[in-house]
């Protein structure tokens, strides 16, 4: 320490108090402090085993190296060794010397540490501060707009949570709605099943009794089909046992004579032929009424174009009185066989509610099994779509 300070050239009390409050220049001081002990105990020993030798002294090495000599000194002038040894020796005590003005230079001294000194350290800290300063409010600003930011990551992860639990939401409010609409549509279809199916029965119900009136009429027809033929060989008379009076001809045509002929024998084809001559005076005189008969006669015969002309005469009036209800039982009846005509006919009565109630989807069901059979009016029908629901 002494030495340092000889080498420093400052009072060994001043130092300390100059720079008192520096940590930095103390922690600095104490390293060079550490040095100089180390470069003090070199050059002691140094100068114990080797004396000085003048730098600018040629030795014998230097000379046998400068002849061409080789590195290797000790091992080919062993004589020399001696003088290179003390030669080394001065050379690195030289260097440490060198090395010890070098830290002479960089220990402040007690006059730089005074007056300009602290002035300089004064304001030196005052920079400092003011860096410290700056340097915390930008972390401070960092800081702020780190948390702003954080902010504003979260109030978006909340709106799309948000929007995501309003989608969700939305979703399942549509497929409650959706499954509502079908099972209001599923009731639906099978209400409309059971109406369908309680319809068919009602019909087949009613196929069935009339199915046992055409029977049972056909059985007195033949009855008195059998009792005009048994009056007809006691008398000669084709109308001996027969309850209706004779049908007058009038002017027939030999078709037209051939057809009653058939139809006197109970042809229920001939019977249809010869009502529809008489309804619109083909071959006989017309006569509505007669026409009416013919129909009757083949429709007990359960002739389905029979049963819809009569169930049209019905509807209309035509050769009897109006009745409706008839009319519909017998378009019935017709379309019970798959006829298109009767088919229609009743379609139309239910969509205008002429001798039953007024069914609109019940008439789009008949326009269509009439349409399969390519019916016309049926098939312009369905393509107006006038009000009629699936």
């Amino acid at each position: 320490y002494a030495l340092f300070l000889a080498l420093a050239g400052g009072d060994p009390m001043e130092a300390p108090r100059a720079r008192d409050g520096d940590g930095d220049a103390e922690e600095e001081v104490r390293r060079l402090m550490r040095e100089l002990e180390a470069v003090r105990a070199k050059k002691t020993c140094l100068r114990t085993h080797a004396p000085e030798v003048a730098p600018s002294k040629e030795t014998e090495r230097d000379r046998y190296l400068q002849g061409g000599g080789g590195d290797n000194y000790a091992l080919e002038r062993p004589e020399l060794a001696a003088d290179f040894d003390k030669n080394r020796k001065h050379l690195e005590l030289e260097a440490l010397r060198s090395r010890v003005a070098e830290l002479r230079t960089k220990v402040p001294s007690s006059s730089t540490t005074s007056g300009s000194g602290r002035e300089d350290l004064g304001r030196l800290r005052a920079e400092m501060a003011a860096l410290r300063a700056e340097k915390e409010a930008k972390v401070e600003a960092q800081a702020r707009a780190e948390a702003e930011e954080r902010a504003r990551v979260e109030a978006r992860a909340r709106m799309e949570a948000e929007e995501r639990a309003r989608v969700e939401a939305q979703a399942r409010v549509e497929a409650e709605a959706e499954v509502a609409r079908q099972r209001v549509a599923v009731e639906k279809e099978r209400k409309e099943n059971r109406e369908l199916r309680a319809e068919r029965e009602a019909w087949e119900d009613a196929t069935a009794r009339d199915r046992g009136e055409i029977q049972r009429l056909r059985a007195e027809v033949a009855a008195l089909r059998a009792a005009a033929l048994a009056g007809a060989s006691h008398t000669g008379q084709g109308d001996g046992g027969c309850d209706r009076p004779p049908r007058p001809s009038g002017h027939m045509s030999k078709e037209a004579r051939q057809c009653k002929l058939a139809a006197d024998q109970g042809d229920a084809d001939a019977q249809f032929n010869l009502g529809v001559r008489y309804a619109h005076g083909t071959g006989v005189q017309k006569n509505e009424e007669e026409a009416v008969q013919m129909y009757k006669l083949a429709a007990e015969q359960g002739h389905a174009q029979a049963l819809c002309n009569l169930g049209e005469c019905y509807e209309h009036g035509t050769g009897v009185k109006e009745n409706t209800p008839e009319a519909v039982r017998l378009y019935k009846l017709a379309t019970n066989q798959r006829h298109a005509q009767a088919q229609f006919n009743l379609g139309a009565c239910y969509e205008h509610g002429r001798g039953v109630h007024k069914d609109e989807r019940k008439a789009h069901r008949l326009y269509k099994l009439a349409a399969s059979q390519h019916h016309s009016e049926a098939m312009k029908r369905i393509l107006r779509g006038r009000d009629f629901f699936l």
